[in-house]
């Protein structure tokens, strides 16, 4: 995960979020890609290409593990915790090819990977921005089940994994349902299949895929109800920014829809657009919006901490705003004081930019 609020949020209200930039750091143990183990006839293919005709031939899904052989801590301690346990092992051997897709970063174990080009292809293709990413899929490239590094061990990871082959499978394979009996329906009968996508959108399960899916059929509301006058696309703008599912069109609606934030949806699209901030150069235009929602009332509290963290920080690291970290900061004391994390944080923020009254 490379969203760089994700990262910012994490490093103070404590979120377990594995990254990148947080993983990096030197390993000693660790002398490439995954090959095979070594106390098991589990083997990690290092070729996604020979991994799709080995689950062909065996008829099989696959588990690809997008890993940093030299430098993702991460990715060690899953290895360690979990894939070199033979509980793990027997597990993965009976249900999945496994492959091992490797982007280290020192010369010499580059030069071990077989194809990098084509790991590069499958990273993009499945917007894999984090390791370690584990999928699960098809042998026809459907994935059904997305993770990554989870803690207690190889019992639990391999419950969760079943979950996701049982479960996850299920749900793709409904929500692939439901977009083609809308894309089918007739005049007469399209309302009532959107009716029940809409009831199906609220109830997915987060840990499994799928949303993307079934979120081009709630859009389908911005067409036929593009004026609001049945009440559909509110309900869908509200339904796909619950789902954090935001794009320039929802957030579009929501400014036609909401303008003053009267409905709560402002502040999630404004959130939205934080939690896909990826570049520096983001910052200033995300500040304004926080200033923004800020000076309209934010309704969610913990939304509100998340927003006044990030402006925070921000302001006071990277854009030279020192007044406004400061504002941003004592707001965030008020909600968020009780949080030793946040405490920390602000203890820093205001020992460099002083507790003066806030300026905005």
């Amino acid at each position: 995960m490379d969203k760089l609020t994700k990262l910012l949020i994490a490093s103070v209200i404590g979120i377990t979020v594995p990254t990148t930039a947080a993983a990096a750091q030197p390993w000693d143990d660790h002398e490439g890609p995954a090959t095979e183990a070594s106390e098991s006839e589990l083997t990690w293919l290092a070729d996604f290409d020979e991994a799709v005709a080995a689950a062909k031939r065996e008829g099989k899904d696959l588990l690809v593990d997008f890993t940093g052989s030299d430098w993702c801590g991460w990715c060690h301690k899953l290895d360690d915790e979990v894939f070199s346990q033979e509980h793990f092992m027997s597990y993965a051997g009976d249900n999945f090819i496994t492959v091992a897709l490797d982007f280290p970063n020192a010369a010499e174990v580059k030069a071990l990977v077989p194809n990098p080009e084509r790991n590069a292809e499958v990273r993009d293709k499945y917007n894999v921005s984090g390791y370690p990413t584990i999928l699960l899929m098809t042998v026809e490239g459907e994935v059904y089940g997305r993770t990554g590094y989870r803690p207690n061990g190889p019992e639990s990871y391999v419950e969760f994994l079943e979950d996701l082959r049982v479960n996850g499978k299920a749900q793709l394979n409904m929500v692939k349902g439901l977009a083609k009996e809308y894309a089918e329906a007739t005049d007469e009968t399209r309302m009532a299949v959107y009716d029940r996508a809409m009831v199906a959108f609220g109830d997915l399960n987060s840990d499994y895929v799928g949303h993307d899916i079934l979120a081009g059929v709630i859009k389908e509301a911005y067409v036929f109800d593009a004026d609001n006058a049945k009440g559909y696309k509110l309900k869908a703008t509200r339904f796909l920014l619950d789902a954090d599912m935001g794009d320039e069109e929802v957030f579009g609606a929501v400014r036609e829809l909401d303008p003053k934030n009267e409905e709560g949806m402002l502040e999630l699209a404004v959130r939205g657009a934080v939690n896909n901030a990826s570049s520096l150069e983001d910052l200033p235009g995300l500040i304004e919006q926080i200033q923004m929602i800020d000076e309209l009332g934010i309704k969610d509290e913990e939304l509100a901490k998340e927003l006044y963290f990030n402006g925070a920080y921000w302001a006071w690291s990277f854009t030279d705003q020192p007044d406004l970290a400061r504002s941003f900061g004592h707001k965030l004391e008020a909600i968020g004081g009780d949080d030793e994390n946040v405490q920390t944080f602000l203890k820093d923020l205001f020992e460099d930019v002083g507790r003066e009254a806030p300026k905005m």
